[in-house]
């Protein structure tokens, strides 16, 4: 349902922009200061199809544009984001460039992106300053002017190591700043005292600060009495043993129900599936559950629900679960197995073990022939044997392979299966059978 609920907003887009670009993308017309801008699009084009895809951005009075890479994340949509420390001036200018494998280009605004680019107005956040206190606004002549400064650390948005802890600003091309009246606040904390101020900037260096989201908010103040806008920008303090914020890279999922029915030969036949995928991605590490529900599932007949959970990162790629390994072609090519798979290879090494069940035990039903009944009336009296029928051993399965392979040159593996039948997953006893 969420799959056709998305295909139904991207046939949305499609058709609002019949002029043909292959860019769709809603314009942001405006954005707060101070905050990353996030920029999101889609595209008709396959990941495999898109060669680059390229978020260009900058403030009017700049010549040269910035370039920021288009990140996807899954079901043709990308995203970027113009950095914080870019959200200063009054306005920012972007547009999207598009390349693909057949060396074709589309931008978005489809023509003259970079002469006409789009136009962000940036928006004051003064929902995020620390207000004047209206008994003090007396104190002040003019409010609201904008200084001319510089950040120098931490860079708004940035993610920096506590013991590189050293806020700065400079007004070096700010005359008459008052330092008398400037204060300092962090994360809503006048440390005015503990910073060191200047003629031409500020810097305080915090010791021990604790890992996670912080702001600064400077007031300044110039000698004719007149009151700037606050300076504010935040950053993000990352523990000294990590070198990225945030364990998630990107994450998605879907669930998909569909039905079934048909009739063969006067036979109607009929299934329901519900379909349950998620993806997450780490820093280090893939992980792809899929779990598949069928209303075939029974205990007389061989699995039709499938689940795995698929662990993955540069080296090392284990599949848990259902699954259906390649391991020779004359062996083991695509057989379905559930239990652990799990390959291993670095440089011209390769491992690979499978270690799970080929089929799982089936008692039989015992409405439907599971005991069978042996009439011998070749002697005087009849003798009747009940024997099991219509029953599966757990088969069971164990196979190793390791190769090498050197630049296309030189191949070598050793392969060893073993598959035997578990004779004691199957019972002798069933409880109420109907005997034939």
């Amino acid at each position: 349902m969420k799959k056709f609920i998305f295909n139904i907003i991207v046939s949305f887009f499609f058709i609002v922009n019949l002029f043909g670009s292959h860019i769709i993308h809603e314009k942001v017309v405006e954005s707060s200061s101070y905050l990353n801008c996030k920029i999101e699009a889609f595209t008709d084009f396959s990941e495999v199809e898109v060669q680059y895809f390229y978020l260009f951005y900058r403030t009017p009075d700049n010549n040269i544009f910035m370039q920021s890479p288009m990140i996807s994340i899954g079901r043709s949509k990308y995203y970027s984001e113009i950095p914080a420390n870019f959200m200063i001036k009054d306005s920012m200018e972007y547009y999207l460039v598009l390349g693909t494998l057949n060396g074709d280009v589309y931008t978005f605004p489809e023509f003259q992106a970079k002469e006409n680019p789009i136009s962000i107005k940036v928006l004051d956040p003064l929902d995020k300053r620390i207000p004047i206190n209206p008994r003090d606004k007396k104190n002040f002549e003019i409010i609201g002017l904008d200084p001319n400064v510089v950040i120098i650390s931490p860079d708004p948005g940035s993610d920096i190591r506590s013991r590189d802890c050293l806020v700065a600003l400079s007004y070096l091309y700010e005359d008459n700043i008052d330092i008398n009246k400037i204060k300092v606040f962090l994360d809503g904390t006048d440390v005015t005292n503990e910073a060191k101020i200047d003629s031409s900037y500020i810097s305080l260096l915090k010791k021990n600060i604790t890992p996670g989201l912080h702001k600064v908010i400077i007031n300044l103040t110039n000698k004719y009495n007149q009151k700037f806008n606050d300076i504010v920008w935040d950053f993000t303090v990352l523990p000294n043993n990590v070198n990225n914020y945030g364990l998630i890279k990107k994450q998605q999922g879907d669930i998909v129900a569909n039905y079934q029915k048909g009739n063969i030969s006067g036979s109607k036949m009929g299934s329901t599936n519900l379909i349950f995928d998620y993806d997450i991605e780490f820093d280090w590490l893939q992980c792809d559950i899929k779990y598949n529900k069928s209303s075939l599932e029974n205990e007389y007949s061989q699995p039709y629900d499938r689940f795995f959970v698929n662990l993955k990162n540069d080296f090392l790629d284990v599949k848990l679960g259902d699954s259906y390994p390649i391991l020779d072609k004359y062996a083991l090519a695509g057989h379905h197995v559930r239990g652990m798979n799990l390959k291993f290879a670095k440089g011209p090494i390769m491992l690979n073990m499978i270690k799970g069940n080929t089929k799982r035990a089936i008692q039989g039903n015992p409405i439907k022939g599971a005991v069978v009944a042996v009439v011998d009336s070749s002697l005087d009296s009849l003798i009747i044997t009940l024997n099991r029928n219509n029953y599966t051993f757990q088969q069971e399965l164990f196979a190793f392979k390791i190769s090498t392979e050197v630049k296309n040159k030189f191949y070598f593996d050793i392969n060893y299966i073993k598959i035997n039948d578990n004779v004691s997953t199957v019972v002798k006893n069933i409880t109420n059978a109907y005997i034939d």
